[in-house]
């Protein structure tokens, strides 16, 4: 029976492997997306930027009592940054929801990692139990024939 808990043992250390490799990449993936986030943080801060911008100098021009033609080149731009800040946010939000999910499937990588660990250990302390309890039975076999034969007895 010494080698049944030696082969549960290895499976649980084969899982447990298993598990932090798992660890391991959801947590890369999410280091990814994080990254990901940020970036599109910035380039939305950007086109932000650019519009606040834009939309001074098609002030200063219609005040200055520019043409139709530039006015209506501005005013198309600004729509399109408008656009790309859209669809921007509706990039985030993705990006977010992708987040919450790796977040989640992390949570129980490490749970299920935690659980195969909890096994191992209990699988490594009857494993010991049962070294131990063989071990008496053999001293205690022995100790018995030798009593035995110091008595003439075998």
């Amino acid at each position: 029976m010494t080698g049944r808990p030696k082969v549960k043992r290895a499976v649980y250390e084969k899982l447990i492997e298993y598990q932090k490799l798992l660890e391991e990449k959801t947590t890369e993936e999410l280091a990814h997306h994080l990254k990901l986030l940020t970036n599109m943080e910035k380039h939305m801060d950007r086109i932000r930027g650019v519009r606040v911008s834009y939309e001074k100098q098609l002030y200063e021009k219609q005040t200055k009592g520019e043409k139709s033609p530039v006015v209506i080149a501005y005013i198309n731009y600004l729509e399109k940054l408008d656009n790309d800040l859209i669809e921007g946010k509706k990039e985030i939000d993705r990006i977010k929801r992708k987040i919450d999910e790796i977040k989640n499937k992390l949570i129980q990588i490490r749970q299920k990692k935690k659980k195969f660990e909890k096994l191992d250990e209990k699988q490594k302390a009857n494993y010991l139990k049962e070294l131990e309890q063989e071990e008496l039975k053999k001293l205690n076999e022995f100790s018995v024939h030798s009593f035995n034969s110091r008595n003439g007895k075998s």
